[in-house]
């Protein structure tokens, strides 16, 4: 029987992440102050305690009562004050047209293809001819080219630009971005062309923050002037300073599909190889009268600053601020319960930061130390290798297989994919990571003495590309990730309590914990009976919102034909994000991406296509994606849909000469203004029509 009287926080923190989701997701519109909130409270406690002596033992629960439901309100109040929507000063509240700007850049920059992405603080706005101090923070995307590329954190712009709101998802099951976005307080962004901004100042943000940022440019140089080039400089950029905007795509399908992308996140593996180190090395201090607190300051401001020198990720902070408290703790000669001060750790955080409890880097962080926690010494116990280097193997086996175990629901979720050599992975990845962050700090250290530093970074270098092959190795053999697995949040849920029910029903011979896990068993095999009952009789068609394409998908059972253009097929990533959700949450098993000239019979999902002209079960559809001659006819042709494309200049009168269609369909590939108009003559002849430009994909089942 778990003694919560040892876990405080354990009790503390769910009462406020309840309440931070109670806002988020029940009342959103419902906004409360913290200030008011605490002097009621603190009143409301002072009343308890003064009346304390006066009232009955069997009452006093009202007080424990009234703790976690003010922390519920807390929580609740936390995301009312941390959302700048909710705020008179937000420059939305000023003007929603094209105005002038002055805006703060927030974070360093990110340079991609075609275009600067930055976030951006606004500072004020124009209007009316004069400046009004605002708040608020965007997402700006400025045209490529050797201005906007050399920009940097703090540098102030004068921006002429609409700032628009950041649209919801336009695909079925597609990357919610909006919500991303909104998770980091931010729900607008624009697109600048180079005529649109200057640059008016420099070097205006956290002077922290900026030596924290100049500091790493600099660090990354060493490595550049050391010869580092290519994917190995890519991942010393990322393991030891969070900089992954440098790795290749392949580099990074190979780190994900064998589960090791992790290693390029700077996280708490990385905090921790920082926190030994220097442990270590001032370890004089403990001998020194108060030199344990001197030793503890010194500690905890180097790993915030390499916290900030990283990027603050948010299981960099989750790991900096639990190490923050293991720190004090030793400092002032108290031992705590690793779960309490875990639960501690994050309770300080989501009081600063309330937003990240949705982050999903933080919820698998937490959950990755919880599960070492929570299951390590049951794992560790099973066996006892009397030589060291065995048990160190062992030991290692059983944090890699507890912190696969508790974060695989959450994964699977989210990511629809396992990697199933993640053993081999993780021993790979604890062979190598240490070393290369070893190597890579000593490469900085002995940067000034050329023959070393040159000698140690082809050393770096070898270790990299060795780390990278090892790991290409595994995500190439045979069955390396199982992918596209439909699993909804009951079925996370559900997939946790199985989980922990047979690992404590073997390890405490608990009967009932047996059942549980049975009832679990047969609730996820009954619910996947059933949907794939479902799937197997339904037939859906779909039109994607893919900008500037045309992406026409058909669903029969497990079965799909996506018809699209040449570009889209041949780009994994656009048919990633926009399409591939929606084929795992509908159960479709196969991959068939066909250029929208190919003509052929498709049996197998009952479809027939000739042309411009295709039968889907019961349903006839006509592609206009070119330039036609309409005689009229006498008797139209009478079809379901007729698919607009790639901006043809026609008239829709001109269709009625031939077809008699029950809905018309602008797709994406069009352009505004020519939807714009179609829906115009639609309305003149009483028509029905869909503009996914406007409205996001359309889908119908059969």
């Amino acid at each position: 029987m778990i003694n919560w009287k040892q876990y405080p926080f354990v009790k503390l923190l769910i009462p406020l992440c309840l309440g931070i989701l109670a806002n988020m997701f029940i009342f959103p519109q419902i906004n409360i102050s913290i200030i008011p909130l605490l002097i009621t409270y603190v009143l409301i406690l002072s009343i308890f305690f003064f009346l304390s002596r006066y009232i009955s033992y069997q009452y006093r629960w009202i007080t424990g009562v009234s703790i976690y439901l003010f922390i519920f309100i807390l929580g609740f109040a936390l995301i009312s004050t941390n959302n700048d929507l909710n705020k008179n000063e937000h420059f939305s509240n000023l003007t929603t047209e094209k105005a002038f700007y002055q805006v703060k850049i927030n974070e360093p920059i990110e340079i991609k293809q075609n275009s600067v992405k930055l976030i951006a603080e606004v500072i004020s706005c124009k209007t009316t001819n004069k400046w009004e101090n605002c708040l608020g923070n965007a997402v700006l995307y400025l045209e490529k080219d050797k201005k906007s590329s050399h920009l940097n954190y703090g540098d102030i712009l004068i921006i002429y630009t609409k700032l628009q709101t950041v649209l919801s998802p336009r695909n079925p099951y597609e990357f919610n971005y909006k919500q991303y976005l909104a998770n980091k307080n931010i729900y607008y962004q624009s697109y600048l062309k180079k005529e649109t901004w200057t640059t008016t100042n420099t070097n205006k943000g956290n002077p922290i923050k900026i030596i924290a940022t100049k500091l790493r440019s600099e660090l990354l140089k060493i490595f550049e002037d050391n010869g580092m080039s290519g994917r190995e400089y890519a991942v010393i950029s990322a393991i030891l300073l969070g900089q992954t905007d440098k790795i290749d795509p392949e580099l990074y399908k190979d780190y994900t599909g064998s589960g090791a992308l992790h290693v390029l996140s700077v996280s708490g593996m990385h905090v921790g190889i920082i926190f030994l180190s220097l442990g270590i090395f001032l370890s004089f201090l403990d001998k020194i009268k108060r030199g344990k607190i001197v030793k503890a300051i010194i500690l905890i401001l180097t790993i915030w600053f390499y916290a900030l020198l990283t990027g603050l990720s948010p299981s960099v902070i989750r790991a900096s601020a639990m190490i923050s408290f293991i720190i004090i703790g030793k400092a002032l000669k108290r031992d705590s319960e690793a779960i309490n001060i875990l639960s501690a750790s994050v309770f300080v955080i989501l009081c600063f930061n309330p937003l990240l409890l949705l982050e999903v880097g933080f919820q698998l962080s937490f959950l990755a130390v919880f599960g070492m926690i929570l299951f390590y010494d049951i794992f560790y116990k099973l066996w006892s290798p009397k030589n060291k280097w065995i048990d160190k193997f062992w030991q290692v086996s059983c944090v890699s297989v507890s912190a696969q175990l508790i974060t695989t629901p959450l994964s699977l979720f989210y990511f629809h994919q396992f990697p199933n050599y993640f053993f081999l992975t993780n021993l790979v990845v604890f062979v190598f990571a240490a070393v290369v962050m070893y190597v890579g700090i000593f490469v900085i250290l002995v940067s000034f003495i050329p023959f070393v530093s040159t000698i140690s970074a082809k050393i770096l270098a070898w270790l990299i590309f060795a780390m990278n092959e090892s790991i290409g190795f595994i995500e190439n053999l045979p069955y390396s990730v199982s992918r596209s697995i439909h699993l909804n949040f009951t079925e996370a849920i559900v997939l946790y309590i199985l989980l922990i029910s047979i690992i404590y029903a073997v390890v405490n011979r608990n009967t009932k914990l047996v059942l549980t896990a049975f009832l679990s068993i047969f609730f996820l095999q009954s619910y996947q009976f059933y949907r794939n009952i479902i799937s197997a009789n339904e037939k859906k068609i779909f039109v994607y919102s893919v900008p500037k394409t045309s992406a026409i998908e058909f669903f029969n059972g497990e079965k799909q034909i996506l018809f699209t253009d040449s570009l889209l097929i041949n780009d994994d990533k656009k048919i990633a994000f926009h399409i591939q959700n929606n084929r795992i949450m509908n159960g479709i098993k196969t991959n068939n991406n066909l250029n929208l000239n190919v003509d052929s019979v498709f049996n197998e999902i009952e479809l027939i296509k000739r042309n411009n002209f295709i039968q889907f079960a019961n349903k006839k559809i006509v592609l206009i994606n070119s330039k036609l001659k309409y005689k009229e006819l006498a008797k139209k042709i009478e079809v379901d849909f007729i698919i607009l494309s790639n901006n043809q200049h026609f008239k829709i009168a001109d269709l009625l000469k031939v077809f008699k269609p029950s809905l018309l369909i602008f797709d994406s590939s069009n352009k505004t203004w020519q939807t714009n108009k179609w829906e115009n003559e639609c309305k003149d002849f009483g028509l029905n029509y869909y503009n996914v430009l406007k409205n996001g994909a359309f889908e119908s089942k059969i």
